[in-house]
């Protein structure tokens, strides 16, 4: 597997930086990418999620399966956001 930690540190505060532009695909999609990696960054996923929880209304069905896949993958529960998908 890909075991950069350095890079994938670099690539999550990236993401932080920007998550205020990116759509619900893009959340979705960012999501996925970290927990397909296994590479939990609780400070991106912290952002992610509270990101995520005013355009949750906007979120397609594989954007809300996506995310919620991803989080259980990475064992992170935010529960604001977990409540919101339910």
């Amino acid at each position: 597997g890909f075991a950069d930690v350095p890079f994938l540190q670099a690539m999550a505060a990236s993401a932080d930086a920007r998550l205020r532009e990116f759509s619900p695909q893009n959340l979705a999609n960012t999501a996925w990418s970290f927990a397909t990696m296994k590479f939990s960054d609780v400070p991106l996923l912290y952002a992610l999620s509270s990101s995520a929880l005013s355009p949750i209304r906007d979120f397609l069905p594989q954007d809300l399966a996506i995310t919620s896949w991803a989080m259980a993958v990475l064992v992170f529960g935010h529960a604001p956001l977990l409540d919101s998908i339910a």
